[in-house]
């Protein structure tokens, strides 16, 4: 698939589709009921989450580790004062990281297969709300899609020890602890020092208060029932196999991925353009309707 897409704007900030980590997945637009029905979600047009100013591309991937690897320190910490489950903090450093810098996102989870991207605004919504929807509907094992993310070791499933020496800040580990082939556990590589691997993690604990229990919305951010747990820091030593909660780990258990960054420019650019088309195809039901 070609990896280039002009949009017809004065200011185009999808100039090139620079070559960058990852792939372009064949994955549908947003439905056209959906931008024929505007007025079911409450407009009748559609915004931006945040604008794309510039397109991922080798240096803002480079921002993205140097970032990464101070990301214990400054943690986004929205809601519940920084607390995550593991997934919900590799997701909100990446959204904080992307909305500071006009970078583009589509995440694509069970409960919005077409992904949710800052180019397409279904309402009077703000990033908070794109942060909770996003957060709140995706799982660990949705880090498994390669719409996300892309296995830097393609010719195995699993990381070994070799793999995870070549981790760098930024990266993520995937984990696969009840070895059914869906990870259930996600980390963020923070840096790599010979043979000692630091992480960042959150973690979900489920809230036993009976009103949690029956009632609370455990998996959303914005929810005092939120499950999420504080950051914690660990590392794996690959010289001797240990793992800094005094068990040893299973490398074959890991895999090492990175944010499929290439399909997240395609389809912020393939969102716009839907969406300026849209518009102009609107335009000229409005007119005609006034002839």
């Amino acid at each position: 698939m070609p990896m280039q897409c002009k949009l017809p704007e004065e200011t185009d900030p999808f100039p090139e589709l620079m070559s960058v980590f990852g792939e372009v997945i064949d994955q549908d637009l947003l439905p056209n009921s959906m931008l024929d029905n505007l007025e079911a979600y409450g407009t009748k047009d559609i915004g931006q989450i945040w604008p794309t100013t510039q397109t991922w591309s080798h240096e803002t991937a480079a921002l993205y580790r140097e970032a990464a690897a101070a990301a214990a320190a400054t943690a986004p910490g929205e809601d519940n004062q920084g607390s995550f489950s593991c997934e919900d903090f590799l997701l909100a450093f990446l959204l904080e990281f992307s909305l500071k810098h006009g970078l583009p996102v589509h995440i694509t989870n069970g409960a919005f297969p077409r992904g949710w991207n800052n180019e397409f605004n279904w309402g009077n919504h703000d990033y908070h709300d794109f942060r909770t929807v996003v957060l709140k509907t995706t799982a660990a094992s949705d880090l498994d899609r390669n719409e996300n993310a892309r296995n830097l070791f393609p010719q195995q499933d699993r990381g070994n020890i070799e793999h995870l020496r070549q981790a760098q800040p930024g990266d993520l580990f995937l984990l696969d602890q009840d070895d059914n082939g869906a990870s259930d556990h996600a980390q963020l590589v923070t840096s790599v020092e010979q043979d000692i691997i630091t992480i960042t993690q959150g973690n979900f604990v489920r809230n036993a208060e009976l009103s949690c229990t029956l009632f609370g919305d455990q998996n959303n951010p914005s929810s005092f029932c939120y499950g999420g747990q504080k950051l914690a820091e660990r590392t794996y030593q690959t010289e001797n196999g240990s793992y800094s909660n005094g068990n040893s780990f299973i490398a074959n258990n890991i895999r090492v991925s990175f944010w499929n960054f290439a399909h997240w420019n395609y389809m912020a650019a393939q969102t716009r353009q839907a969406v300026n088309e849209w518009r102009r195809a609107r335009k000229q039901r409005l007119n005609y309707a006034h002839w």
